[in-house]
């Protein structure tokens, strides 16, 4: 699914209800402490089709937050992906005059709540995939916060050195406030390899603009390393990790649109990734016989058909669940007619 509007139609008793979904971009990971997997101090579990897991650095490894659902980062701390580097190399076109390169889109979503406490805060990578060279001369593209403004937020990409590189800076001023509330970061490049035209930074929802940018880019940014959450060797400073909580983080192979950025925010009550599903309530009406549900072509979403007897006090049970597969579904209420019943149907994208 792409950056398209999907259609679903829910028909109650020969009553059609048309359900407009907004779709989303495909990811190739999605990581969220609150479904960490079953070994959460050891491995965060990728739920994406891409199975990219990130293994606990076993001396200085992220601490599992399980009351608030989350990694916590000091600046030592790291886990490093396991899996098909591959999918994350971001190549781009050179931009102009370098249009031979091999452009890939992306976007990389983030909840965080940073740690403002000390002077030192705000710190350097959070997601990266470089070759670690240490001294700032490195191969592939970082996602992070700033040294010098904690407020502020990089994203980069290099070709081997300082110089060589694509690069963009969020103005000052930007953050999340008191420990426990957490913001919302995205940046997204179409794979132009310009930062002033081709990447955007959203913060809590809205476009935000740069304050700094380089169009030097003129060579590929491909490397055959893992991606690193945390403290990874790529630069002469001492503190090369992040500081703060890591609640969700997403990549999409697409960019994501300004509306599709505004609607994860959903006014500061972020749609979480990974809790329970939305819920998309259908209008009710008298029914007679067995009740029946038909909802038409969706693919990678489960649905849940669920009835209750109380809306003060609603206690939900499942009648079905289903596995979109592209194709018309029907489900039925298998406990025959009961006019005391009012259904929903909650909708889990994949």
């Amino acid at each position: 699914m792409k950056n398209d509007t999907m259609r679903q139609l829910l028909v109650l008793s020969g009553i059609t209800l048309a359900l407009t979904l907004p779709a989303t971009a495909e990811r190739i990971l999605f990581l969220d402490a609150a479904a960490p997997g079953a070994d959460p101090d050891n491995q965060w579990d990728d739920q994406s089709p891409s199975g990219y897991h990130f293994a606990n650095d076993p001396v200085n490894g992220a601490v599992y937050n399980a009351a608030n659902l989350s990694y916590d980062f000091a600046f030592s701390n790291r886990m490093d992906g396991v899996g098909n580097e591959s999918l994350f190399d971001f190549d781009t076109a050179f931009g102009d005059p370098f249009p031979d390169g091999n452009p890939v889109p992306f976007s990389i979503v983030a909840y965080i709540d940073q740690d403002w406490s000390s002077a030192a805060a705000g710190g350097f990578t959070l997601l990266s995939k470089t070759d670690e060279t240490g001294d700032g001369q490195f191969t592939g593209w970082v996602f992070a916060g700033n040294q010098d403004f904690p407020t502020r937020f990089d994203f980069s990409m290099q070709a081997g050195n300082n110089v060589d590189r694509l690069f963009a800076r969020t103005v000052n001023g930007f953050s999340s406030g008191q420990p426990g509330s957490p913001m919302l970061l995205v940046v997204t490049h179409n794979g132009g390899g310009v930062a002033s035209l081709d990447v955007a930074w959203y913060v809590n929802g809205a476009q935000v603009s740069t304050i700094e940018v380089a169009d030097l880019i003129n060579d590929n940014v491909v490397n055959d390393s893992s991606l690193v959450l945390g403290n990874a060797d790529i630069s002469p400073e001492a503190n090369d990790g992040w500081r703060g909580s890591l609640l969700f983080l997403e990549v999409h192979d697409t960019v994501l649109t300004p509306q599709e950025v505004a609607t994860r925010w959903n006014g500061g009550a972020v749609l979480r990734e990974g809790r329970p599903p939305p819920i998309v309530p259908a209008n009710m009406v008298p029914v007679t016989g067995v009740p029946e549900l038909s909802f038409g072509t969706c693919s990678q979403s489960v649905y849940f058909v669920q009835h209750t007897d109380n809306l003060v006090s609603p206690t939900w049970s499942t009648s079905s669940t289903l596995l979109g597969n592209g194709n018309e579904m029907l489900a039925y209420d298998t406990d025959g007619f009961d006019p005391a019943r009012i259904y929903r149907l909650l909708i889990s994208q994949q």
